[in-house]
């Protein structure tokens, strides 16, 4: 039976959109190939189980390149590092992950859920941005297989980068019909830095709604969301709180929302899982703009809006009750845990073979 390592920042009970990533794939991986996955948790923090679903589960006892290369000595099979360098290190910059794996190069797939940050000269992301880079054209060079999910990030790794977007972690269910669509009812769902960006990014667009009198209320869900969410559209409005959802409640948010409110630009949105979530339950997205969206198109697979009254209107035209199908349909050809499945599997086999 064919043997694969994950090394993966964090797992499930931790809601981690990376590790909950991993965890599909493995399932995916055993059901399509029978290939079987031995987890490695690289965060010493994370408390857990040693098996979820039959996985073993290995923990690193410390971030460390010494502990990470004995341990990975020890394990047999191709080794698929998911990266998102602030899940290895508090700053972006895992150096020992570099040291750790430069002996395991041969048999290295690296998944680039996350490049680099930026900012602005006064931030520190600023200045940690340069080391950051640095990591991740190691890692890049020393991978067998280099992954990742945007046409741009696959612009910057450069070389035979593949591209593979990421998939829903939320099986979807039947979209709702809703029978006034003079009522909106928009959805923001993520962890809480995407959901306060979101909501930044669409507060005029919800108080234009709310002006002319058609917003019913904005469902804000996810882990802790709060008076700090409430608190980024102001006083009295219309607002539904739903924290700490299960799976198929937040499937079921999704399948009745009007549509669904993304603090991404078209340019990164196939790199985020709640995106992918949205448009595989058929649900209209609208983007914080649509600027380099290749291989989606704007106003076919999502939708902007810039929140001024004939932006609004534009809006309203757009989203009808088909408005998530097109989005849908991408989903299934393209981003379906079936199809990535199959394409990460033949990615593995490069190695095995």
């Amino acid at each position: 039976m064919a043997a694969l390592i994950q090394c993966v920042p964090r797992l499930p009970p931790v809601i981690d959109g990376v590790g909950d990533h991993a965890f599909n794939l493995a399932t995916t991986l055993r059901n399509q190939r029978g290939m079987e996955t031995t987890f490695v948790v690289c965060d010493p923090e994370w408390k857990g189980p040693g098996h979820i679903d039959r996985f073993s589960i290995v923990k690193l006892p410390a971030p460390s390149a010494d502990a990470l290369d004995t341990l990975l000595q020890s394990l047999q099979g191709p080794v698929l590092l998911h990266y998102s360098g602030y899940g290895y290190d508090r700053r972006g910059m895992p150096f020992w992950l570099c040291k750790g794996l430069a002996d395991h190069s041969t048999r290295l797939l690296t998944f680039f859920h996350e490049l680099w940050s930026s900012g602005f000269p006064w931030q520190t992301a600023f200045y940690w941005h340069f080391l950051q880079r640095r990591v991740v054209r190691r890692i890049h060079r020393i991978s067998r297989v280099s992954v990742t999910t945007t046409v741009r990030m696959r612009n910057i790794l450069g070389g035979s980068t593949s591209l593979l977007p990421v998939s829903s972690n939320i099986p979807p269910l039947p979209r709702i019909s809703i029978p006034d669509r003079t009522r909106w009812r928009p959805l923001v769902f993520g962890q809480a830095g995407g959901r306060h960006t979101a909501l930044r990014t669409h507060r005029r667009l919800l108080h234009e709604l709310n002006d002319r009198g058609i917003l019913d209320r904005v469902v804000i869900a996810g882990k802790d969301a709060g008076p700090a969410d409430a608190a980024v559209l102001g006083p009295s409005f219309p607002i539904d709180l739903k924290s700490d959802l299960s799976v198929r409640e937040i499937a079921q948010e999704f399948a009745k929302a009007s549509c669904h409110l993304s603090g991404y630009p078209a340019y990164l949105a196939c790199k985020s899982g709640t995106f992918m979530a949205a448009l595989a339950a058929g649900c209209p997205v609208v983007l914080a703009e649509g600027h380099n969206a290749d291989p989606l198109v704007a106003g076919t697979h999502f939708f902007v809006c810039d929140g001024s009254k004939k932006g609004v209107n534009e809006l309203m035209r757009a989203l009808n009750a088909d408005a998530g199908s097109e989005g849908q349909r991408w989903y299934d050809n393209n981003a379906d845990w079936n199809l990535v499945g199959s394409r990460m599997g033949d990615l593995i086999a490069t190695i095995y073979g």
